[in-house]
């Protein structure tokens, strides 16, 4: 009878920490997101763009650097489809399929250089 009983904890336990919606993962990446539920319909009507956010710029001799969307990219490097084409002391040149995006550091945001 304890057995029955303790089990049907452990399975209740079990099945609460296998769902998804119990929100913020502290070990996650930076800009990472959950992925959605997998019964949730996919909203084909309105297609988000990539979204890329500039954090900082490294210039030393040998290499340029960019921490874009809190990832460490490097001149010829692609992040999220899109090819950094260009690095210089401001801003950061992305080619996306036959477009050109320029990204920016905003005045707020600290740059580095060495």
């Amino acid at each position: 009878m304890c057995w029955g009983f303790n089990m049907k904890w452990i399975m209740l336990c079990w099945v609460l920490m296998a769902n998804q919606s119990w929100g913020f993962d502290p070990m996650a990446p930076p800009g990472y997101q959950q992925p959605k539920s997998v019964n949730a319909p996919a909203s084909k009507s309105k297609q988000s763009k990539p979204k890329y956010v500039l954090r900082q710029i490294v210039i030393r001799e040998d290499r340029k650097s960019a921490v874009i969307n809190g990832y460490v990219m490097n001149e010829g490097g692609y992040i999220k489809g899109a090819r950094v084409t260009r690095i210089s002391a401001n801003e950061v040149v992305l080619q996306l399929a036959n477009k050109q995006k320029i990204l920016r550091l905003k005045p707020d945001i600290a740059r580095i250089r060495q």
